[in-house]
């Protein structure tokens, strides 16, 4: 059955050379920490900001998390009700995304690493 088939071995990690052309890749697409956050912002909420009392909030800076809701007056974050709500470094979460779908395998010591962030933090982004 299955061991009759020649397989391919899984590798734990890609190699240092893919590694680091995916990362040039990723900085080459994504060269300022404000561009990889507002990926996360304008993919949490493609249309807009929802609101507490229901309101669309169009009307977000570029770069800017939260905006003011013209009706309330309150603060709308783009990453409210989210994966992404109350997350710190969020360019570390647009770089886990891209290097996951560029098929790259990473350990969380590497990717904390090239990100700034704890080990920790690394393992639970990319898992």
């Amino acid at each position: 059955m299955f061991d009759d088939r020649k397989s391919a071995k899984l590798k734990a990690t890609s190699t240092k050379e893919e590694r680091e052309l995916c990362f040039a890749r990723f900085y080459e697409r994504f060269p300022t920490e404000a561009e990889r956050e507002e990926v996360i912002y304008r993919t949490a909420s493609p249309y807009g900001i929802k609101c507490e009392c229901g309101n669309l909030v169009a009307n977000r800076k570029y770069g800017e998390r939260t905006a003011i809701c013209p009706r309330c007056k309150k603060k709308a974050s783009a990453t409210a009700n989210t994966m992404f709500h109350g997350a710190k470094r969020l360019s570390a979460y647009c770089c886990a995304i891209f290097v996951t779908g560029e098929g790259l395998a990473i350990s969380a010591n590497d990717f904390s690493k090239r990100n700034g962030i704890a080990t920790s933090s690394g393992n639970i982004i990319l898992h």
